[in-house]
């Protein structure tokens, strides 16, 4: 069996476990500035109690505060918001077309989201 190579390349430096599998991500605020559809639709690639990985298709600025709209697949549906920095960028090229996969801390999850993520975790999806 191989493993799977890692979206960030320097070491490892989470506290929490991450649960890594696909999901919908929306960021619906960048620095105060609300948007509609310039984020919309990217794709999550892990998550945990700390934070998330994301996929998009246009970068963030460096140091970016954002809210995130996390929509977790399990027992039905859970929908998230959450606050979060980015922590790393690093861009990458698929299929001709350039992607950035992006770190995020949360920076303030309320407990009733985290209690929403721990579910996701143990869950097997």
């Amino acid at each position: 069996m191989t493993k799977a190579k890692k979206a960030y390349p320097g070491p490892e430096r989470r506290h929490t476990f991450r649960k890594s599998v696909g999901f919908h991500i929306d960021i619906v605020r960048v620095n105060d500035l609300t948007f509609k559809s310039k984020w919309h639709n990217e794709v999550g690639t892990d998550i945990g109690l700390g934070g998330v990985g994301v996929r998009c298709s246009k970068p963030l600025p460096k140091k970016a505060n954002v809210t995130i709209a996390i929509l977790l697949r399990g027992d039905g549906f859970q929908l998230l918001k959450v606050d979060a920095k980015l922590a790393w960028i690093k861009k990458i090229v698929e299929d001709k077309k350039e992607r950035y996969f992006m770190g995020f801390e949360f920076t303030r999850l309320d407990p009733e989201n985290q209690e929403k993520i721990r579910h996701f975790l143990r869950d097997d999806c």
